[in-house]
């Protein structure tokens, strides 16, 4: 598990339900890095992804959250968020 898989588990801890645009601005990625993580995180079994259902048309929307029994196995291991950069696109482009 990487940095940015720890961040994500950090804040999806507390056990609330977060929508994608929600935890986009919690963790402060670019829109597909955090797609692909949340993709890795739900594949193993780390976090959930759930339907909720939408008024009207348009695409499904997602929930995400951390099972029960692994939020409290989680809150036990330390996050050091030093070890975390997170760049503006404005910024990656002066790299």
């Amino acid at each position: 598990m990487d940095s940015f898989d720890e961040h994500i588990m950090m804040v999806l801890r507390d056990g609330k339900p977060r929508g994608f645009h929600q935890l986009l601005e919690e963790v402060g990625f670019s829109h597909n890095t955090l797609r692909l993580h949340l993709n890795t995180l739900v594949e193993r079994g780390q976090i959930l992804r759930e339907k909720t259902p939408v008024n009207g048309r348009g695409r499904p929307r997602f929930m995400y959250f951390m099972p029960q029994e692994l939020g409290r196995q989680a809150s036990s291991i330390p996050f050091d968020s030093s070890e975390v950069v997170t760049l503006t696109f404005k910024e990656l482009r002066l790299l």
